[in-house]
């Protein structure tokens, strides 16, 4: 069972292919005097950028209620970028992806339930209008770890809990068969109940540095040293292809949550 990569947008290295094939740089096997490495067009190093930026945007993390009901609301902006989820854990489980204006927000989910909110002294605050018109106002607060907004992505579910600061937390799965409920994340360990096989889940920020299980921390430093090491090399489509899958291993590793962005961790 995979791990849910935290960033809503498709793998970054897919991206950056699709932008060489869209530029026609990559046309095949050899034919390039240099043995077929090519560098990066500027539209190709646009979209390398903009996914570097995404990996290692600083985050904000809020959780809280939705009044006159029993749902919670957890967010987690990665940059500009936002990812929302309201969860009562039975009959309310709405996912928002979407992008910050400034400190305002305001975005749709799939069935056409909306969320909109203001960033004001580090509180989350606004309106959450469910698709049948049934609306709550929410109050949000920064949020630090273990509280905040957990995420897993199995074959067939979306999978959130918005943990609160004082350990209560709602979760539940959404997928084809509407809504299925959960057992509650595992905060100290990092991992869903044995109903999801025990898989780690996401976490909302970095946790503190200790402690950092032995193989982790050695799996972790090898990715970021495979990481750093392509760096040092000359920037052809090849190394930045390669570079941008090892901060997606990164992500999908868990190093992110523990150790923050590749660049700058200290493993």
């Amino acid at each position: 069972m995979k791990r849910m990569n935290p960033y809503p947008k498709t793998l970054v290295a897919t991206l950056i292919l699709s932008a060489a094939l869209a530029a026609g740089v990559l046309t095949g096997c050899g034919g390039s005097d240099d043995g077929g490495s090519s560098t990066l067009t500027p539209e190709q190093a646009q979209a390398l950028a903009e996914a570097e930026a995404r990996a290692n945007a600083p985050r904000q993390n809020f959780a809280g209620t939705v009044d006159g009901t029993d749902a919670y609301v957890g967010v987690i902006a990665y940059g500009a970028e936002l990812t929302a989820y309201v969860c009562d854990g039975v009959e309310i489980a709405k996912w928002f992806d979407g992008e910050l204006d400034g400190v305002n927000l305001s975005l749709t989910a799939k069935d056409g339930s909306t969320l909109d909110g203001t960033i004001l002294d580090g509180t989350l605050e606004g309106i959450v209008t469910l698709a049948d018109g049934t609306t709550g106002q929410f109050s949000a607060p920064a949020a630090h770890f273990p509280a905040g907004l957990w995420q897993l992505a199995t074959e067939t579910l979306r999978v959130g809990w918005v943990v609160l600061a004082d350990g209560s937390q709602r979760g539940a799965g959404t997928g084809e068969g509407g809504i299925k409920k959960t057992l509650p994340v595992n905060t100290g360990t990092g991992t869903a109940g044995s109903d999801l096989n025990n898989a780690p889940a996401a976490p909302p920020s970095a946790p503190p540095a200790d402690p950092v299980p032995d193989r982790l921390r050695k799996k972790c430093r090898a990715i970021q040293q495979r990481w750093l090491s392509n760096q040092n090399k000359e920037q052809t489509l090849d190394v930045m292809l390669h570079s941008q899958l090892e901060v997606e291993d990164w992500a999908d590793t868990g190093c992110d949550g523990r150790f923050g962005s590749i660049g700058g961790a200290q493993v």
